[in-house]
């Protein structure tokens, strides 16, 4: 047995708990390899799909991945990370950015959801259980 610091509130806590008996993070849930499954959402508009909306995810002023909405990709992170992920202003549509925290230890999926405005795109990010369908 070993002692580790809880995740959320950092007490010391035993490597055999289920989850922390101080606030009841759940412990066996953590991911120490750090690997995350980010799924970037489609940009909907009246016309139907865009699949050709290029999207940047950058962290520390360096960008980690650059591709196109509907993806999803694995990328790993040593701890709490602040990203930022940037749908570009194409043709079709306005272009949007959010900022958020990716955290490998609290979730192993996040999702960008976006929302299509009519001069703007509301793109969230938030970590997920399961990914709905497209």
């Amino acid at each position: 047995m070993a002692i580790i610091k809880c995740p959320e509130c950092g007490n010391n806590i035993s490597d055999k708990a289920k989850t922390c008996p101080n606030c009841g993070y759940p412990i066996e849930t953590t991911n120490p390899n750090g690997s995350v499954r980010i799924k970037f959402s489609f940009v909907r508009s009246a016309g139907g799909v865009n699949g050709n909306q290029k999207v940047s995810l950058i962290a520390d002023n360096q960008t980690l991945w650059k591709g196109q909405a509907g993806s999803v990709i694995d990328l790993t992170f040593t701890g709490p990370t602040e990203v930022t992920i940037i749908y570009h202003i194409s043709l079709m549509h306005w272009g949007g950015q959010c900022t958020g925290i990716i955290d490998p230890n609290k979730s192993k999926k996040y999702n960008v959801s976006v929302r299509q405005g009519v001069f703007s795109t509301k793109l969230v990010l938030q970590p997920v259980d399961v990914f709905d369908s497209d």
